[in-house]
């Protein structure tokens, strides 16, 4: 991720227009258990790969990163960056991240106010559909004895702690739940649509999200999230979702966009659209900063 922080600030202080007085400073770090951080290794296989804690093991990896940024990372920024009596000044936050950073990037988007905009490359928005397919794909032993049937919350592959955590944090589990009613269809259109208004409110007022996938992606398949992503599309769509229609002010921004032929990988085209959003946030930021400042003088 170095190496993008570094290009996304390059291609952004070539790009920056004059009188958009907003700079940009970006910070990479390795995601628990990894890089730099790593204390097992085991940890980071999957099921088939013999690890038997893989949902616990996953979840907590990608998780954990808002806590580190939340109570961490954002507080120790400013005074970090500018030591010094300094007239510079941290206003708003802007996340992007690839595979398990996309994963942990819908969970700042949500749940972290000062995170303005997501870029999530490869990620998923849906912890329990996702860790479902592989439990189905690895035959797990409780997954094949109860044919999928309350798994989750309800076996040693997903405790029923791991579910009540899911359920308080995950986007889809917000809105969808956890539960197997979601086979079965159980929730209508009125339902997502209730739930919705409660997550968008708090949680994404205001904000940017951009979702870029591959259509061959196995192992992060586009359909295990599709069901939360089309929701979100109804509401909050560029076609005029109901809740940009009815809440002008708290307008949500939301691109879904799915490369064919790509698969876990992250390409030239789907890395300059990831760029091209957070700079585009940047100078709205920046002509937004502006005006309130003039008007401030007046």
């Amino acid at each position: 991720m170095a190496p993008l922080a570094a290009r996304c600030v390059l291609g952004w202080n070539e790009r920056r227009r004059k009188g958009v007085d907003v700079g940009l400073v970006a910070v990479s770090f390795d995601m628990a258990n990894h890089g730099s951080r790593l204390v097992d290794q085991k940890a980071n296989l999957a099921w088939r790969e013999g690890n038997e804690r893989h949902a616990v093991d996953m979840w907590e990896c990608y998780h954990s990163a808002l806590p580190l940024i939340r109570d961490v990372l954002l507080p120790s920024l400013p005074s970090t960056l500018f030591p010094s009596p300094s007239t510079h000044r941290l206003t708003t936050h802007h996340a992007l991240g690839v595979s398990l950073g996309g994963h942990a990037a819908w969970h700042l988007a949500l749940h972290l106010a000062p995170m303005r905009s997501a870029a999530i490359l490869i990620g998923s928005p849906d912890f329990s559909a996702l860790m479902r397919q592989r439990a189905e794909k690895s035959r797990r032993p409780a997954w094949v004895a109860g044919r999928g049937r309350a798994w989750l919350g309800g076996s040693e592959d997903f405790p029923a702690a791991l579910a009540a955590d899911v359920a308080r944090w995950d986007p889809a589990a917000l809105v969808l739940g956890t539960g197997d009613d979601r086979d079965r269809d159980a929730l209508g259109p009125d339902r997502v649509a209730r739930r919705l208004r409660e997550v968008l409110g708090p949680c994404l007022s205001g904000k940017r999200v951009l979702c870029l996938s591959g259509a061959a992606d196995k192992l992060v398949p586009y359909e295990r999230g599709k069901r939360f992503l089309d929701a979100l599309k109804e509401a909050v769509g560029d076609e005029g979702g109901w809740w940009n229609r009815e809440r002008e002010e708290e307008r949500v921004v939301f691109r879904d966009v799915v490369f064919e032929g790509v698969g876990h990988e992250v390409t030239a085209e789907m890395m300059g659209e990831a760029l091209k959003f957070v700079w585009e946030g940047l100078e709205k930021e920046g002509v937004d900063e502006g005006a309130e400042r003039r008007g401030s003088k007046m």
